[in-house]
């Protein structure tokens, strides 16, 4: 139904959706237009994850960004073998036959979830992304995210949500004196990007990035040259 100025409980909302290929790692497919252009979509990949969700289940959380506005986050983890996955036509196992997780939910401008938000609007906006990511596991292979638009929807269409709050987040970085990370590859970037952990820390696999794990590496050898150092002065101070 279009929206109009006297359904108070027609609402915008923004499709995201994350996910991997069978060798490509995780992307993320589509993503508001908004963050596109504030070239914060990455954003969604650090947010947005964790185990996946059962059924009824959804997560969200409320994110303040001096760029963009602040936003909330909502979104459920589905694996690869429900029905609406499998009539994409296409194998939803990664290359080491795993089940392949899609992170997929909407966005919402403001700074205030509303829980009485139940599963229609999460439905709305899944199948919207449906497209991009029939295109994205039949090509497997790196693309930027699709920008989309808003779709309006009645906030309480659909079942109820059982509903997991994350903790608030503000973007770090993102004035317009300091100028936006570059997000736009959809692929996480540590070096721009907080650390996030628990239930909403990205996607549930594949959390090692190689400039992470070029990181870890460097600190290795830091840490190995110290204790070599430390040995070597025992030894002439003995």
């Amino acid at each position: 139904m279009a929206p109009t100025s006297v359904d108070p409980d027609e609402h915008a909302f923004w499709p995201f959706l994350i996910s991997r290929g069978r060798t490509v790692t995780y992307r993320v497919v589509v993503a508001p237009d908004f963050l596109c252009e504030a070239r914060l979509t990455g954003v969604l990949w650090d947010l947005a994850g964790g185990e996946p969700t059962g059924p009824g289940q959804a997560r969200c959380r409320v994110v303040s960004s001096a760029r963009t506005g602040d936003f909330v986050i909502m979104f459920r983890v589905l694996l690869a073998d429900s029905v609406a996955h499998t009539t994409l036509g296409t194998p939803g196992r990664d290359e080491h036959g795993r089940l392949i997780p899609v992170i997929t939910g909407t966005v919402e401008r403001g700074n205030t979830f509303v829980p009485e938000t139940r599963a229609g609007v999460l439905d709305e906006g899944y199948n919207y992304c449906l497209p991009a990511l029939r295109t994205f596991w039949n090509a497997d292979r790196a693309v930027p995210p699709q920008p989309a638009r808003a779709f309006h929807s009645a906030r309480r269409a659909g079942a109820a949500l059982a509903w997991e709050e994350l903790p608030a987040y503000r973007v770090p970085y993102d004035d317009a004196g300091r100028g936006a990370p570059d997000h736009d590859s959809g692929e996480r970037d540590t070096a721009t990007e907080p650390e996030v952990g628990g239930a909403g820390g990205g996607p549930p696999s594949d959390r090692s990035p190689r400039h992470h794990r070029g990181r870890q590496i460097a600190a290795g050898l830091v840490a190995g040259a110290a204790a070599g150092w430390a040995a070597i002065t025992r030894r002439n101070g003995k």
